[in-house]
This record gives C-alpha cells, sequence and structure tokens, in this order.
C-alpha cells in the first residue's frame, strides 16, 4: 500500500489483510519517525481505528491512505 501526508511525501508499505492498523501506524513509525498516537489514517474518506484490520478496511494491493498528523 501507500500512505500519502500532507506534506506530500508518500510512504510504500508491504502489509497483510490480516495486520492491524496499528501494526500498519507501526511500519509508519519505523519508516518516519512519527509516533503512532500522533498519526490519523484515513482511506475511502473514512478514519481508520486501531482494532480494524487491512481486509477489514477493504484495503488492497495499490491501496493509497492517508496519513494526518
Amino acid at each position: 500500500i501507500t500512505v500519502n501526508t500532507f506534506a506530500g511525501q508518500s510512504i510504500e508499505l508491504d502489509v497483510q489483510p490480516t495486520d492491524s492498523i496499528k501494526r500498519v501506524k507501526q511500519l509508519i513509525r519505523d519508516t518516519t519517525g512519527m509516533p503512532t498516537h500522533l498519526q490519523k489514517l484515513a482511506f475511502d474518506n473514512a478514519k481508520l481505528s486501531n482494532s480494524q484490520t487491512v481486509a477489514g478496511c477493504k484495503i488492497g494491493n495499490g491501496a493509497s491512505l492517508l496519513l494526518q498528523e
């Protein structure tokens, strides 16, 4: 998946359908250094919560998420 920031940065992540959104945030933290508690992710105009999974949010290969601070 691709995570796009308001600053114009694009982050490519390799995630599994069973990964939680919390895990996705940890991968973003590992790449950018941004603490997970400051990250707000959205997909298809919906805010994502930590307990949801990638598959549960219908996030597939090639999907783009929006990262807000």
